[in-house]
């Protein structure tokens, strides 16, 4: 299988591009006209910290950003990340967030560093 002609245009709202892929046919199964949809995996990373989009503030180059962490001691930090992978809902983070820490998901307009608050949990938490 080639990848012969690749959009340059990305459906932010689909996170889809057309792209025409040139596949053996040599029995002839496949007639043109025909379409097909294929989930295609182009990289897979496996024990990777990853957060949900809504708990980054993303910086201006869209490999950094920050993100409010809860202490154990339920206090609030603010930390400076380096992003990598992106899938629909969730970023992976390179630097910046250990396995097992909490980021604040949502609206964090409210927050400051130090600021003690009472964590809960949600079903998007306990996920990742």
């Amino acid at each position: 299988m080639r990848f012969d002609r690749v959009g340059t245009e990305i459906q932010l709202a689909t996170r889809t591009m057309d792209t025409e892929v040139d596949v053996p046919n040599p029995s002839l199964l496949l007639i043109p006209g025909m379409y097909a949809e294929v989930n295609l995996t182009l990289d897979s990373r496996a024990h990777v910290v990853a957060v949900p989009i809504p708990a980054i503030d993303v910086g201006s180059d869209e490999t950094s950003g920050q993100v409010f962490v809860v202490t154990p001691a339920n206090q609030v930090e603010i930390r400076k990340v380096k992003l990598g992978l992106q899938t629909a809902t969730d970023v992976e983070i390179l630097d910046g967030v250990q396995t097992g820490e909490m980021v604040v998901i949502g609206n964090r307009a409210g927050l400051q560093a130090g600021q003690t608050v009472q964590p809960k949990l949600t079903a998007m938490s306990t996920a990742h």
